[in-house]
């Protein structure tokens, strides 16, 4: 049996099919309906925890690491995480003192913005209280020690300030390399590492003590 002819009609269409193919824009329009899609979940996601995320600190110097340190001892409730963090925070400590010394020999003054507050310095465990500075307000008088130095050579006389209360004597370093040469008023505030009290001319003020008034002789 011969195959039967198509019709005007179907050749027609099937002509319709072949001249007008899928167009493309809906396939980029689809396209570009999930990329926004993606764009809005992304969005939902950040407002829904990107709060969550920036409540983490980061701390960018080894004080600001040193605190959020004590703040997970201090958050933690069983004794073996409390003392991981103080052994951690113990490590740290020495490391940054050791840096500390080393900007101290540069005279690098804004060694100053990372040194701990008296609320900071409280809260920390005595075991790393010991191996930091304690911030320390001063007033007193400072003097000159002479012992087994030239006494024409300034640069060789170690600064002695003697507080107004306590009379506690501790040794005065000017990270900006500032000395007096003879005694002075001090009025000002720094921090202690060891015995030796450390500041500037900018967060601490001298004023020439008043000359001894000694009796004429008649």
């Amino acid at each position: 049996m011969p195959p039967r002819k198509k019709s005007k009609t179907q050749v027609k269409q099937r002509t319709r099919k072949i001249k007008n193919p899928p167009d493309r824009r809906v396939h980029f329009g689809i396209v570009l309906g999930a990329i926004a899609a993606l764009v809005v979940a992304c969005a939902l996601s950040f407002c829904l925890f990107g709060e969550r995320v920036q409540a983490v600190p980061v701390p960018d110097s080894r004080t600001a690491l040193l605190l959020f340190q004590n703040q997970k001892r201090v958050q933690a409730s069983a004794p073996s995480t409390q003392a991981f963090w103080e052994s951690e925070m113990l490590h740290l400590a020495r490391t940054r003192t050791e840096e500390f010394f080393a900007r101290l020999q540069q005279h690098d003054t804004t060694l100053f913005v990372d040194v701990l507050t008296v609320p900071q310095y409280v809260e920390l465990p005595a075991s790393v209280q010991s191996f930091v500075e304690r911030p320390q307000q001063v007033t007193g008088t400072v003097t000159l020690d002479t012992k087994g130095n030239d006494l024409h050579d300034q640069s060789e006389k170690k600064m002695i300030v003697r507080e107004q209360y306590g009379n506690v004597e501790m040794s005065l370093v000017f990270v900006d390399g500032a000395a007096v040469t003879s005694p002075m008023s001090i009025t000002g505030r720094g921090f202690l590492l060891g015995s030796t009290f450390y500041t500037s001319t900018v967060l601490s003020r001298l004023t020439p003590q008043p000359a001894a008034i000694t009796p004429s002789a008649e």
